[in-house]
């Protein structure tokens, strides 16, 4: 009987902190996540929203124009949450595997916010209302 307790309590224990660790993990810059998730769901939007819009409607919306401020608070908010990942990443409290999980999400997520200033700057530079709305219809927000 006590061999039995014995075990029981510690697949409990095992359970319990497998668990933790990866609720710790899920907890890794919660704020930012949340807010780049809020700005991504607004610019899907916003891109759908263009698609379905004629160039004449794109033009008197000034969608250019809001298109570049989404985008610029959009890579913004991406960089709080990579210096927060970075931040996670350097944790010396942090797991191996939490370290090398944030700097992989780091990563990622610099590189993201690069290939949107590209974005961001194209659709600033183009001089004609047909070749902007092109260009936000073609946004990318995938990593």
């Amino acid at each position: 009987m006590k061999q039995v307790w014995r075990t029981s309590f510690l697949v409990w224990v095992g359970v319990v902190c497998l668990l933790g660790t990866q609720s710790v993990f899920a907890q890794v810059c919660p704020d930012e996540t949340s807010m780049v998730d809020g700005s991504k769901q607004a610019l899907v939007e916003f891109i759908g929203t263009v698609k379905k819009e004629s160039v004449a409607d794109f033009e008197t919306m000034d969608h250019q124009k809001s298109a570049v401020f989404k985008l610029s608070l959009h890579e913004g908010m991406l960089g709080d949450l990579a210096k927060c990942l970075d931040k996670a990443a350097q944790d010396p409290a942090a797991s191996k595997d939490a370290a090398a999980a944030a700097k992989a999400q780091h990563d990622a997520t610099v590189k993201l916010q690069e290939k949107l200033k590209q974005q961001e700057a194209a659709i600033k530079d183009a001089k004609e209302s047909k070749d902007a709305k092109a260009l936000v219809e073609k946004i990318d927000l995938s990593t």
